[in-house]
């Protein structure tokens, strides 16, 4: 009778030990659906305005790793009330990658190219401050929280500026940006008609309860490195604009070419 009493002891024990090891989720950093995103996004950047904070768009879904684990990591109660002192904060659902282009735009991004896209804005503005590094964040699960700290808490974003300081490297620099955004239109449209393919494949995945097909792991697989691939290229080419703009350089920009994908 002892040894049936412990046995059950152990089992109860290892079921609170379980349950007290799922990390919590506040509802605000989850992925709700929501189809008047965009107002309630408008309403935190007239907040922040008011307030004196930065407004930050997470764009993601509960189907993502990487998505859940922003939300996991952002409800934690020391970074929570931190953000919460210079930041208005707004989750948002892009659906199985078929929703929330118009938040994107609004910022003006012709797309979200991963989940989650953390994208820092200056409420007056409205212009992204954190162009260069909104990808870092695809991989936001696997990040330690000293990491969120550093990045969210201790850079001062509002300092940042994507035009260099003089009037002449600015002129350059827009003239770069020119070049880079007809690219990155090209690439989007790309992009959003690859969305196309692997939305409703991803859907049926995730709904179905059962093993990913071939057909959506190849797809998959084919988007993602095109994505992987543009963000990297995109950064260095703004890189290259900064640079070349500092140093009073004018030329035309070299651009990759991408792969088609097999269902071209």
């Amino acid at each position: 009778m002892k040894n049936i009493l412990v046995v059950i002891f152990c089992l109860v024990f290892a079921n609170v030990s379980i349950a007290g090891d799922e990390k919590t989720v506040l509802p605000e950093f989850q992925y709700l659906a929501n189809d008047n995103a965009l107002e309630s996004i408008k309403a935190k950047q007239l907040r922040a305005k008011t307030s004196g904070k930065l407004l930050l768009v997470a764009l993601g879904g509960e189907w993502c790793h990487d998505s859940r684990g922003l939300g996991q990591r952002f409800s934690d109660p020391e970074l929570t009330t931190a953000l919460k002192t210079q930041y208005e904060i707004e989750f948002v659902d892009v659906g199985y990658l078929d929703k929330a282009f118009e938040v994107a735009n609004y910022f003006g991004q012709d797309a979200y190219w991963g989940t989650p896209s953390v994208l820092i804005i200056n409420p007056e503005s409205g212009k992204v401050i954190n162009r260069d590094s909104v990808w870092h964040w695809t991989n936001a699960d696997s990040l330690d929280i000293s990491e969120y700290k550093t990045y969210f808490l201790e850079q001062s974003f509002i300092k940042k500026t994507d035009s260099p300081s003089t009037e002449l490297a600015n002129a350059l620099y827009q003239g770069y940006l020119k070049q880079i955004k007809q690219f990155e239109s090209q690439q989007t449209a790309k992009l959003k008609s690859a969305y196309q393919v692997v939305g409703p494949l991803l859907k049926d995945y995730k709904e179905s309860g059962q093993k990913a097909s071939q057909q959506f792991i190849k797809t998959w697989d084919e988007v993602r490195e095109f994505r992987v691939a543009y963000s990297k290229d995109i950064n260095e080419l703004y890189q290259i604009a900064k640079s070349n703009s500092q140093k009073g350089i004018k030329e035309r920009l070299t651009f990759p070419s991408y792969d088609s994908f097999s269902w071209e």
